[in-house]
This record gives C-alpha cells, structure tokens and sequence, in this order.
C-alpha cells in the first residue's frame, strides 16, 4: 500500500543527509567514564554499556 501511495519513500541514509543539510552535522555528546547501565544478552553475556553523560 505504501508504495502505491504518492508519499515519497526515502532510505535512512537519504533522510539522515536530508536532515543534517538542513540542521548541520551535530557534535559528539560528551561521555563521563561512569556506567549507567549494562545491556546483557540472555546468558548473561555483557554486549554493551550505557555511560552518563557529561554535564554541559
């Protein structure tokens, strides 16, 4: 139905270049070195972590 429709469908890659032409390139947020979370796979394995970010 959607690409039947006269609503124009774009990539992620074309909306991400359409958005930063119109808002610029956004700076890196800067991270502290604490872990605020841990995101772990079902046996238990650490997958990533979550650092706080720093105030601004």
């Amino acid at each position: 139905r959607l690409k039947k429709s006269t609503l124009p469908i774009k990539s992620i890659a074309q909306l991400k270049a359409e958005a930063e032409q119109i808002c610029g390139i956004p700076d890196p947020a800067p991270f502290t070195e604490k872990v605020v979370a841990v995101v772990k796979w079902v046996d238990g394995t650490v997958i990533d972590v979550v650092r706080q970010v720093r105030a601004s």
